[in-house]
């Protein structure tokens, strides 16, 4: 926390000491709404190292007054956070939102599938499929019959590519998926000891410049039929692409699909808050989308959280469709 907000709360705090023993008086309510009233809203976002955390920031900055950003690991700890009250906005894929939606663990034990709601869409994480350059691998049927790695057991990216796998028709056996962790893959694949890996991922992705910088590598493009094959099996994706000259080996944009990153809230946030963020977001549009390089397409992306089934916030559903109509 900067020394100007440290300074600010803790000068508030001193302040309101008084007003603070009364309410210890005068019951738990009282003492709620001082505390709310000393609290910014909270933006949960993701580890230092990652990308949500500097896009958490930078959204934060924008806003039209205090916004405060929590380091998290991710998506799930985000969403639990905010079914607990912890936070008040978080930045999520839509998949695991869509997790959230029907109830699945760990989202089973809370309401967020009556309370979830979607404030803005930020910008999409393809599924990204590299393989050695050499290897003659050029599409999702080039794969059949290959020893592909998913990553560790039950994560979202085994998850993804077994459904792209299955609604392009083919087959993979068990003995056909390796199950390296996503620290160790690249070495696998440049060691020849799989075929292919594979994960979800903002671009720019640093698995992609390692693995690029390891061997000679290239990505693998979905075809169009297959995209939306994908699409249609599961709406909380969206068609996006690995930009192209972004990487060595990658110099045209590779097609493909994947969730997309949310920013999202509980249907109970105060209107102020929503607007305190939203409004200046929405109004620096361009600013924000040359900040970082997964914001590249943020105008584009903005309204993407509308399309896969989450309820969108009232206020947010106003504010964007002021913005759609400029």
């Amino acid at each position: 926390m900067p020394f100007n907000r440290i300074f600010a709360v803790a000068t508030l705090a001193v302040a309101l000491f008084p007003c603070v023993a009364n309410a210890q008086q005068g019951g738990s309510e009282a003492v709620t709404e001082i505390a709310s009233a000393v609290r910014a809203p909270v933006v949960a976002s993701g580890a230092p190292a990652g990308v949500y955390f500097p896009i958490a920031n930078i959204l934060a900055e924008a806003a039209d007054g205090d916004i405060d950003v929590l380091a998290t690991s991710g998506s799930t700890e985000n969403l639990v956070r905010l079914s607990l009250g912890d936070v008040d906005f978080a930045i999520a894929r839509s998949d695991r939102v869509a997790e959230a939606m029907v109830g699945l663990p760990p989202f089973d034990d809370g309401d967020l599938s009556q309370t979830l709601r979607a404030v803005l869409g930020l910008f999409p994480e393809p599924l990204t499929i590299l393989v050695r350059a050499d290897d003659g691998i050029v599409s999702l049927a080039d794969l059949e019959g290959r020893v592909v790695n998913i990553g560790e057991p039950g994560n979202a990216t085994g998850q993804l590519l077994r459904l792209a796998l299955d609604v392009s028709g083919q087959v993979h056996e068990r003995e056909n998926f390796n199950e390296i962790p996503l620290a160790d893959q690249v070495d696998a694949l440049c060691a020849g000891e799989v075929d292919a890996i594979a994960f979800i991922a903002a671009h720019p992705s640093g698995t992609i410049h390692r693995a690029a910088s390891t061997c000679d590598m290239q990505a693998v493009a979905m075809g169009q039929d297959d995209i939306e094959a994908l699409l249609t099996a599961n709406g909380s994706l969206v068609p996006a692409a690995i930009p192209g000259g972004l990487y060595p080996g990658i110099d045209d944009a590779v097609n493909s699909a994947g969730p997309i990153a949310m920013l999202v809230t509980l249907s109970d946030v105060d209107t102020a808050s929503v607007d305190l963020l939203l409004s200046g977001i929405l109004d620096d549009l361009e600013r924000i989308s040359g900040r970082h390089p997964a914001l590249g397409g943020l105008s584009q992306s903005a309204t993407l959280a509308v399309r896969n089934g989450v309820p969108v916030h009232d206020r947010a559903a106003s504010l964007l469709a002021d913005q759609t109509g400029r």
